[in-house]
């Protein structure tokens, strides 16, 4: 298995650059499976109801709920899908994985890192990718752009919910998605082998061309 995933604020186009990664891979003859956080097994998709919006307006999530939910439908995704692939030939991408976590609960929360990073290990079983792709930007402009740029494609059955997608986090405030972005700078800091940031202000075809370019070599060795 070779695992990919992509991080980074609403509306930076995670979804259309995973579509068009998805269809290159394919005319190149790779097996590609794609996955989405929270989402992809029944539980990760029930989880992602309750977490953008259908709860009853009387009730709300406190930080610790929201981050051991998001936890839940994780483990529950490492169980019953990435163990079973890896093993396996296929490439595997990911709309958002544990590094999402860290960066919205961790650092917009401001929960406790440490915590945040037992709690992490614990969910992901020490299951992480080969490659992180941020996409990067003012987040301001990323609220802007959501309903157009980041729709434009869709990733599987389940993204038909992808309408929704970022509504439990758009409202935030400017301070909460800035430190949100720092959080996800300074991880890709910290560990430079494994992440590529890409600045999300390039056009489509620019992107897609870091990307593919980045991979390229990487999956011939698979």
């Amino acid at each position: 298995m070779f695992f990919i995933s992509f991080e980074g604020c609403e509306g930076t186009g995670k979804t259309t650059q995973i579509e068009i990664l998805k269809n290159t891979l394919e005319k190149n003859s790779f097996d590609v499976v794609s996955i989405q956080e929270p989402g992809t097994t029944k539980l990760g998709l029930k989880i992602r109801k309750l977490l953008k919006g259908s709860l009853d307006d009387s009730e709300h999530l406190s930080e610790i709920t929201e981050l051991f939910m998001f936890s839940a439908a994780r483990a529950d995704l490492i169980t019953n899908k990435l163990q079973k692939l890896m093993k396996s030939n296929k490439v595997v991408i990911c709309d958002r994985y544990v590094d999402s976590t860290t960066a919205y609960q961790g650092y917009g929360r401001q929960l406790d890192l440490n915590k945040i990073k037992l709690i992490n290990n614990l969910a992901t079983q020490n299951i992480m990718p080969d490659i992180t792709f941020l996409l990067d930007f003012n987040p301001s402009t990323g609220i802007e752009r959501l309903g157009s740029y980041q729709m434009e494609f869709s990733l599987n059955e389940s993204s038909n919910q992808r309408e929704t997608e970022g509504v439990r986090f758009e409202t935030e405030s400017n301070e909460f998605l800035n430190r949100v972005r720092n959080g996800y700078l300074e991880l890709a800091k910290n560990d430079p082998e494994r992440w590529k940031i890409i600045n999300a202000d390039l056009t489509k075809t620019k992107i897609s061309k870091i990307i593919w370019e980045t991979i390229e070599s990487k999956l011939k060795n698979i």
